[in-house]
């Protein structure tokens, strides 16, 4: 039994080391992709959304982007809470417009379908400010169960965009925008 003495410990560093190993490269990974949908945004100009390239395909071959809402930072939120929370979402509103105008041009170009996964308020908002440039439809074909935030990423988000705290949402759905 003595000859076996030690293995344990080597048997434990060496998991040690394959998961800092692969915490290490999802780090890289995802930091690679989020900097690249920036990257992206930026380019198009876009102000209140961001869009990430995904490896789902439409089964006629065409790409499709990962839509996602960009909030303010919390010190600017913070500024927001003198506004009425209408005034906020109005200003919101206008700026999405754009956004989705923006969108509709580069979906049209490359062929691409838009994809998110939000709660019914946001969901609500996007409808209405994409009309005319997308036909949002709700699907269950995708479904990601960890895109809903813990509860302090849903105030810092909140904060970020409205200036105020609302309440967590409790119902998520996938949205499918395919352009007009």
């Amino acid at each position: 039994m003595e000859q076996f003495h030690g293995w344990d410990m080597l048997i434990l560093y060496g998991l040690f080391i394959a998961c800092f190993g692969l915490a290490f490269f999802i780090y890289c990974y995802f930091k690679r992709w989020k900097h690249d949908g920036f990257t992206l945004s930026r380019k198009l100009g876009l102000k209140r959304l961001i869009i990430f390239q995904t490896n789902l395909v439409t089964p006629t071959g065409n790409p499709v982007f990962e839509l996602h809402h960009r909030p303010y930072s919390v010190k600017y939120g913070l500024k927001l809470k003198k506004y009425p929370k209408r005034m906020v979402v109005d200003e919101l509103k206008k700026d999405l417009i754009k956004d989705f105008e923006i969108l509709s041009f580069y979906c049209q170009n490359k062929r691409a379908h838009l994809i998110t996964v939000t709660h019914s308020s946001m969901a609500h908002i996007w409808k209405t400010t994409s009309q005319g440039y997308f036909n949002v439809v709700g699907t269950e074909v995708v479904k990601d169960p960890f895109v809903k935030p813990n509860w302090l990423q849903w105030v810092i988000l909140s904060l970020s965009t409205t200036g105020r705290v609302s309440p967590k949402p409790k119902k998520w759905s996938t949205f499918v925008f395919n352009a007009v």
